[in-house]
C-alpha cells in the first residue's frame, strides 16, 4: 500500500513511526513537506520519500491530512 502524508510535523512523525516500529515498508510513504530540513529528517530517520509538492502524493492508495486544521 502506497501512503501519503500531507504535513510532516509531529502527528505524521507520530504515525509514521508506528508503522515503522510494525515493520511497515516506510519507502512505500511519501511526506509533502515544504521545510526542506524536515524533509531531510524524515527521510534520514525513517527512509520515507520527501517532497515538497502535492503532485508527488497523486500515487498514493491513501492520504493522510496530518496538518493542524
Amino acid at each position: 500500500m502506497k501512503l501519503a502524508f500531507i504535513g510532516g510535523g509531529n502527528m505524521a512523525q507520530a504515525l509514521i513511526a508506528g508503522l515503522h516500529q510494525k515493520s511497515f515498508d516506510t519507502r512505500n510513504i511519501t511526506v509533502v513537506e515544504p521545510d526542506t530540513d524536515k524533509r531531510a529528517w524524515l527521510s534520514a530517520r525513517y527512509g520515507v520519500s520527501a517532497s515538497p509538492t502535492l503532485a508527488d502524493a497523486a500515487s498514493s492508495e491513501v492520504i493522510v491530512l496530518a496538518i493542524k486544521p
